[in-house]
């Protein structure tokens, strides 16, 4: 009847629009009209899921103005700056990195949940760069301690390649000698040794090498 008719045309739908079929609607008009259903059928709470999107100009401007005849509690999800500044009595922002519950409420109107989430930004920026400022810190030190770690095995390597040469060195000249050229026992241990000598300097040089880089990238 009357009721009816009031609010299909406080939701833009007048004249021959009331007798149109659902399936000849556009996605802004079936937007509309099931709001206009929604609030026909006496509910006091209306929860909607970014209401204004793949409308045009004109059915949001009309979505909005049938809204603000709605006299229930509107809830509703938007990233839609405009429809959140025309509608929005209070605003609860949900962003899990910047507050540690996850969101916070506003009991303001969008104008000034700006000017006050600015100052929330000027702190939240504050305290990463704080935070950022410590852990570079951080990194800092233990890049040195690492740094230094490396430089105190890479002296220590080279103090033992240098021990092992002389080592493998007396062994050569050990070969030499009269005495041990015709004891075939005391060859064989010697060989034996310089094998081992050869080996351990060879695995030496390697890890040497490895330092090397690591110092280098630590350096840059």
């Amino acid at each position: 009847g009357t009721e009816i008719r009031s609010i299909l045309a406080a939701f833009g739908f007048r004249g021959d629009d009331v007798f149109k079929p659902v399936r000849v609607l556009s996605g802004g008009e079936r937007a509309r009209l099931s709001i206009a259903k929604m609030i026909s059928n006496g509910v006091s709470l209306l929860v909607l899921d970014e209401p204004t999107n793949h409308l045009d100009i004109e059915s949001r401007e009309m979505l909005e103005s049938a809204i603000k005849e709605y006299d229930g509690t509107l809830l509703a999800v938007s990233h839609d700056r405009y429809f959140i500044n025309d509608l929005a009595t209070s605003i609860l922002e949900i962003n899990r990195e910047k507050y540690p519950e996850g969101f916070k409420y506003f009991a303001e109107r969008y104008e000034r949940f700006v000017q006050l989430r600015g100052s929330d930004d000027a702190r939240y920026d504050a305290k990463v760069q704080v935070t950022a400022g410590k852990t570079d810190f951080e990194e800092s030190k233990q890049r040195k301690n690492r740094l230094r770690s490396l430089k105190t095995r890479y002296a220590a390597v080279e103090k033992e390649i240098s021990e092992l040469e002389n080592r493998l060195s007396a062994a050569r000249n050990d070969i030499r000698l009269p005495e041990i050229a015709s004891d075939f026992g005391k060859l064989n241990e010697i060989y034996s040794a310089c094998e081992k000598y050869e080996s351990s300097i060879d695995s030496l040089y390697e890890e040497l090498e490895k330092l090397e880089n690591e110092i280098s990238e630590l350096n840059e």
